[in-house]
């Protein structure tokens, strides 16, 4: 089909993200220096103490193919969730850093129990990660529950 699996895209995507940060990771100072355009950045909330609605701030980026991505970054500037939609799967290498591994295994998995295509759900103690889509339409977030602020309903921003 015009889509192989998942495996297939996370191996062979390779379009550049250096304008943010990988998941876990620190944003960079100059996110201006890459080729992706921000569209958008919000804070929410305030780190002073006297709002009762957590303190993050929120990236959005447009890809070259269209493609979507939104950061989520704590009040130390770590990013603790991403989350994606578009026509072009983005570069899970990139954008998960250290918790690709995690992914590619669970791809890896479903293409063994011969689930090519199958939505992708990962929910563990360090990472919860969901991916899905057809051609041209692909969805996802990825987020760490550690580094959540306190009180956010991640699950419902991620949506």
């Amino acid at each position: 089909g015009i889509r192989d699996d998942l495996v297939t895209g996370v191996q062979t995507c390779a379009l550049p993200i250096s304008s943010w940060a990988a998941l876990g990771a620190r944003v960079a100072s100059e996110p201006d220096a890459a080729p992706q355009a921000r569209t958008n950045s919000q804070r929410h909330g305030t780190d002073s103490g006297h709002s009762a609605a957590p303190a993050f701030s929120e990236h959005t980026y447009t890809q070259s193919s269209g493609t979507t991505i939104r950061e989520f970054v704590n009040v130390e500037g770590l990013v603790f969730a991403v989350a994606w939609r578009g026509a072009v799967l983005p570069d899970f290498q990139a954008m998960l850093g250290a918790h690709f591994d995690a992914l590619k295994a669970q791809a890896e998995r479903n293409r063994a129990s011969r689930k090519r295509g199958a939505p992708i759900s990962i929910q563990t103690g360090e990472l919860v990660l969901s991916s899905r889509g057809r051609s041209r339409q692909f969805s996802g977030y990825a987020y760490l529950p550690a580094m959540v602020p306190e009180g956010l309903d991640i699950t419902d921003m991620l949506r």
